[in-house]
């Protein structure tokens, strides 16, 4: 095979670059030593390219800066490595995807790390881009979290190099992170094309941790139940929510289709359950009705949150100005109910002015979006409505802060984030009852909470916030200091008070 000196040279970069073995790194010190002639430049990929296809895996490495670190991992092994540091130290650089944030401090008054290997195995993706690694911020806070309260975390997901996407907005920042990159893809059922892949990543994860952290659904998770315990590692199992609710609260797409996946997810759930039994690790909860799905003495109820002490905001009241703004944010999903919550706008009678912004992604649900887009159009308050589309962490935090009620119309939830933020941003909030919400949220305390698929019960609820000043008040006062309780800090305490004194 042939080489043009510029792709010669390339290759042998991306090979040192990523694969990091010393015997690519001496043959990348010795093409500099030949020169930069067309043959050496050749001869030098050759060797690359020979060393590269004997490795049975890829490396990625993410230094302070994004170049290059030759991070020692064991012996002279070549392991998937992707190292993300010194957050301490370092000056945030981000992508036109990410957006821009202050690394968090490693000082003094840092949690004490734990001394031992952490291993967070997900079927959530990440992107790997120049040296960096992103996911979406409601799980790389949460891994970020961990990486400053273990000596060492390893991270086995399904990784897409090039350029983040729009969800991959949160940068980890971590000096102790590595990489174990399962196959890219996007959906379970792609999924089910890379077993051998992704059961070398769980292999190798579980071979090299001390205690494993799931969250949420994973392909093959019996695979990775199985192996964990014939190595005699304990998975500690966060569940995140119920697929098996969400597929039964409305037709996603198609019948037949729909039934299958109602199928994997209870097979999937059952599998869970029994690695639990047999594993004895713990499992967390988002909710007490998901809760009930895992009944054992290892099983802990949390309210998942990623929200900042630094990042609350406080304000008495709203719906003081000229114009009541209504916000939702979500995805723009059929089982997030949003043609509910237009449907609420039909019905409501406060004589205050308002306006109502959807803030969310509909990316692969363009036909659920478009028939919203005719429920808006065919309305008599169609000028009133505006979709915002996709938000980042920090543009999450400004929608919420110009809104007066937050409305989540969902169908099925485990316990969602975004009311945690909604309350930690002074806002009063109208949810429906469904999975782990009631956990997360006390009706008429500091939120109202209705029945699903209701929009009379939203419009009601949302005209009481409007024109009940008192009780506006109480809710948002009661909100944050309910968030207070919720931080991203106080869920990570939750789960190290169990994972924190396995044996090492």
């Amino acid at each position: 095979m042939g080489f043009s000196p510029r792709g010669a040279t390339e290759l042998a970069r991306r090979s040192f670059l990523y694969e990091r073995p010393r015997k690519l790194k001496h043959a990348a010190q010795m093409g500099v030593k030949l020169g930069k002639n067309d043959t050496s430049a050749v001869n030098l990929a050759a060797c690359c390219k020979s060393l590269w296809d004997r490795l049975s895996s890829r490396s990625i490495v993410a230094g302070s800066d994004g170049e290059s670190s030759m991070a020692k991992s064991g012996k002279d092994n070549v392991s998937t490595d992707v190292h993300t540091g010194p957050s301490h130290v370092r000056k945030v650089t981000t992508t036109s995807n990410a957006a821009p944030r202050s690394a968090p401090t490693l000082d003094s008054e840092a949690p004490k790390r734990i001394d031992s290997v952490l291993g967070i195995v997900a079927g959530t993706t990440v992107g790997a881009h120049e040296s960096a690694i992103f996911a979406h911020s409601s799980f790389g806070r949460v891994v970020e979290g961990l990486c400053h309260r273990y000596r060492r975390v390893l991270l086995c997901a399904p990784t897409r190099s090039g350029q983040p996407m729009a969800f991959h907005d949160h940068r980890i920042m971590a000096d102790n992170l590595t990489a174990l990159p399962q196959p890219y893809y996007p959906t379970t059922l792609r999924a089910l094309r890379h077993l051998l892949g992704i059961a070398i990543a769980m292999w190798r994860t579980c071979r090299r941790s001390d205690v494993l952290f799931v969250r949420g659904s994973v392909p093959y998770v019996g695979v990775l139940y199985a192996i964990a315990t014939l190595l005699g590692k304990r998975i500690h199992y966060w569940a995140v929510g119920d697929p098996a609710a969400l597929l039964r609260s409305h037709r996603r797409s198609g019948r037949v289709k729909d039934m299958l996946s109602l199928i994997y997810a209870i097979m999937d759930s059952y599998t869970v359950r029994f690695g639990h039994f047999v594993n004895r690790g713990a499992i967390f909860a988002n909710g007490d009705e998901l809760a009930r799905l895992f009944p054992s003495s290892r099983t802990h109820t949390v309210v998942s949150s990623t929200i900042r002490d630094e990042e609350f905001f406080e304000r008495t009241d709203t719906c003081t100005g000229n114009t009541v703004r209504i916000l939702c944010l979500s995805m723009i999903r059929p089982e997030k109910g949003i043609e509910y919550l237009l449907g609420a706008m039909d019905m409501l009678r406060t004589n205050r002015d308002w306006e109502v912004v959807i803030v969310g992604s509909w990316d692969g649900f363009e036909d659920y979006k478009a028939r919203l887009d005719r429920i808006v159009t065919d309305s008599p308050w169609g000028k009133r409505m505006r979709w915002a589309g996709y938000a980042n962490g920090s543009e999450v935090l400004a929608h919420m802060r110009n809104a007066d009620v937050f409305v989540l119309p969902t169908l099925s939830e485990g316990t969602p984030r975004v009311l945690v933020e909604a309350r930690a941003q002074s806002l009063p909030i109208v949810s429906t009852r469904v999975g782990g919400i009631a956990t997360s949220v006390s009706d008429g305390v500091d939120g109202l909470l209705v029945a699903p698929k209701n929009p009379a019960a939203i419009a009601l609820a949302v005209d009481r916030i409007i024109d009940d000043a008192p009780l506006r008040r109480r809710l948002i006062a009661n909100g944050l200091t309910r968030a207070r309780t919720l931080t991203l800090d106080r869920f990570l305490e939750r789960i190290l008070a169990v994972m924190g004194n396995e044996p090492t």
